[in-house]
């Protein structure tokens, strides 16, 4: 049987957002295949351990995440330094099974000498430095603009020490693949594991046009006040924006707009009926940054789909969305596909494409042979 060391830079469970929904779903795929998996989660914030994960981890250990401010002044990345455990390290010396490192946040150990033969894969999840670069250009607290820029330069100095000491760079989008490739030679791309097996679509019409996200992200805040504030007075037509943690600015803009309606960390269930019975989906991103998992969600679940360029370039899913480059763009096309019903051809386009590049069966296959070839 083979076996996987795994280092997940946060509990794998729930998996309620971007980042954890790619480990949890890479766990499930990979022991349904047959691989057995050693887990080692790093602990933090509010997620606890969860017995959950031993139905796909043969063993599973946790490791406290102290958020020290020493770590701020040192060499390496804060979101490396602070996943640092002796006790982890001792575990990846004691066989010589492969050890993938879940992101770049989990690489402190990736270059030490006691895992120099080493087998040693490293799925970036974003291009960390350009990542960080984008939060500083968002954010306004001065001193956040200054931890995420110093954060940057950071992340770009140690990405060349993850590349250097990686066998395997696993992208999970293309463009990221081709930007690691040019650092290292076995660079290859896996689409994201995702909760999504069938194509759940309804046909018909649906009652409102949906944005879903993550709402105490930066970017996900800057799109969901887009809408609020520039498209939603514009059109007749009622609008549900729903996610996790909004701040004050985003409930006040939305109590001002007669068609918006807010839902406020809604439950997976909540969430999953609130994509299903949606007529529109609002796909908008400001910074591109590996492959946004909604827009899955919403190609697997929901009915038409509006989306910028950043949002879909070099997925291979432009087709199954409305592509808009600005406000009048956006409205024109909701105003159009209002009175559209979403049929079983758009339905079996999407399975079609779907099927073929966003299957976990056969991206986890890609997976283990890069891993054991």
């Amino acid at each position: 049987m083979k076996s996987l060391h795994i280092i997940a830079f946060d509990i794998p469970y729930p998996p309620n957002y971007g980042g954890v929904i790619v480990v949890y779903y890479h766990l499930k795929a990979l022991a349904k295949a047959g691989v057995r998996i050693i887990l080692h989660a790093f602990q933090y914030g509010n997620r606890q351990p969860n017995p959950q994960l031993e139905q796909w981890c043969d063993q599973v250990y946790y490791y406290p995440r102290p958020l020290k401010i020493v770590d701020q002044f040192k060499k390496r990345p804060f979101i490396v330094e602070s996943r640092t455990s002796d006790a982890l390290l001792k575990r990846l010396t004691q066989d010589q099974h492969p050890i993938f490192f879940e992101g770049q946040h989990t690489c402190r150990y990736i270059a030490h000498p006691k895992l120099k033969n080493r087998q040693k894969i490293v799925r970036t999840h974003n291009i960390e430095w350009q990542y960080y670069t984008n939060l500083a250009n968002l954010e306004n607290n001065p001193l956040k603009k200054l931890y995420f820029k110093l954060e940057s330069w950071k992340l770009r100095q140690f990405e060349l020490e993850m590349t250097t000491h990686a066998n395997l760079i696993i992208s999970l989008s293309k463009s990221d693949a081709h930007y690691y490739s040019k650092q290292h030679p076995n660079t290859v791309y896996v689409p994201p594991f995702h909760p999504d097996e069938d194509i759940l679509t309804k046909k018909g019409k649906g009652a409102y046009l949906l944005f879903h996200g993550n709402l105490s992200v930066s970017d996900n805040e800057r799109a969901a006040l887009y809408l609020v504030e520039e498209i939603a007075p514009k059109v007749n037509f009622p609008i549900v924006v729903a996610g996790r943690n909004p701040n004050k600015k985003l409930i006040q803009s939305v109590n001002q707009q007669m068609n918006v309606s807010l839902s406020i960390n809604p439950s997976d269930k909540e969430l999953n009926q609130l994509v299903q019975n949606a007529h529109i989906h609002f796909l908008w991103t400001f910074q591109k940054a590996g492959m946004k998992l909604k827009l899955l969600k919403a190609l697997f679940n929901g009915r038409h789909c509006i989306a910028n360029d950043l949002m879909v370039s070099e997925t291979g899913l432009e087709q199954l969305c409305c592509i808009c480059k600005n406000s009048t763009d956006i409205i024109k096309i909701i105003n159009r596909l209002i009175s559209i019903d979403f049929n079983e051809k758009s339905i079996q386009l999407r399975r079609q494409i779907l099927e073929q590049t966003y299957s976990n069966e056969k991206n986890i296959q890609k997976t283990i042979h890069h891993i054991w070839k």
